[in-house]
């Protein structure tokens, strides 16, 4: 396998992930906007860009946390695998 075959396979994977991460923000974003400006004559683009960005980036941080936190826990069943398995011998 080549690299190319890697990157569109994996794309293929998590291309119904990221629409639907996509879509879960907007609807943050629409709501949120709605319920911060419910008798708004017009749209600010300008916040609602912000507000993605806000949102987005919140979700990136989450994201990172919980991948955080499963590495720490995956280390320490390993830890306690291999101690285990020391003390066994």
């Amino acid at each position: 396998m080549n690299k190319r075959t890697i990157v569109r396979w994996l794309l293929s994977r998590t291309a119904d992930w990221n629409e639907e991460i996509h879509n879960a923000l907007e609807q943050q974003v629409q709501t949120g906007y709605r319920e911060m400006f419910p008798h708004a004559e017009h749209v600010d683009a300008e916040l609602i860009k912000r507000m993605r960005e806000f949102y987005s980036q919140r979700m990136l941080i989450t994201a990172s946390l919980l991948v955080s936190a499963a590495s720490v826990l995956v280390a320490l069943v390993a830890l306690i695998v291999s101690i285990i398995s020391l003390l066994a011998a």
